[in-house]
């Protein structure tokens, strides 16, 4: 995982849609949501949802009554989302590794606090978060899931310009990732779901095996470590 994690960070370009993080955040609501987050179900929800949620909810960033609006073609409403708050490496602070034998390393990571937004955190994503590697997701949602399904990115927060937005109607998936910058403490990831949404909701995947659930509250002075090889 350490080779992989450099990888990552040399891959990375100025398109922000191949920026990767390495850690995610999916906050829950509910402790048996977490569980089923560990249990690789992953609930999804359609555009439209999340256009009426913040509608409903009263407040802005619950829900985003502004969500995909550039995707404006044929099906695109049906489209599904799994979203996620994103870690990027160089948000992390490290705070050692060690070699313990065996072709394994144990790496230590502070998370970080985004002090001007954790309130804002905390009041408004659930009580319980699972802490996980973004490849983890990556390589298990690989292994369910055709290539031409699904796609996997950060959330962009600004205005595409006029040559982007021609490429919208040519098919450019970053149509769906485009948000307001008011949200950008959101630190967006998410799953992109074009086949049709199950019927229960739930993208079923494999059991994660290094994600932790966290209470949200004790986030911001929680240290972790994982083994890697």
């Amino acid at each position: 995982m350490v080779k992989e994690e450099k990888q990552r960070i040399d891959d990375n370009s100025k398109d922000a849609t191949k920026r990767k993080p390495i850690i995610i955040y999916k906050f829950c609501e509910k402790k048996q949501y977490a569980d089923d987050i560990m249990n690789g179900k992953f609930y999804l929800n359609d555009i439209k949802h999340f256009r009426k949620l913040e509608k409903e909810k009263g407040k802005k960033g619950q829900g985003d009554a502004q969500e995909a609006i550039w995707a404006k073609m044929d099906n695109d409403e049906k489209v599904s989302l799994c979203c996620f708050f994103g870690i990027f490496e160089d948000e992390l602070e490290r705070t050692g590794i060690e070699d313990i034998g065996g072709g394994k390393w144990r790496i230590d990571y502070k998370l970080p606090l985004f002090s001007d937004e954790w309130k804002e955190i905390v009041e408004n994503f659930g009580d319980y978060c699972v802490v996980m590697w973004e490849n983890e997701l990556a390589e298990k949602i690989k292994n369910k899931c055709p290539e031409d399904n699904y796609y996997l990115a950060p959330c962009i927060y600004r205005e595409p310009n006029a040559e982007e937005i021609e490429n919208f109607n040519k098919g450019d998936v970053r149509r769906f990732l485009f948000k307001n910058p008011d949200l950008k403490y959101q630190h967006e990831y998410r799953i992109l779901y074009f086949d049709q949404m199950p019927e229960d909701h739930f993208l079923n995947l494999d059991k994660f095996e290094q994600a932790q659930v966290v209470d949200t509250e004790n986030l911001a002075e929680a240290s972790f470590s994982f083994v890697a090889e």
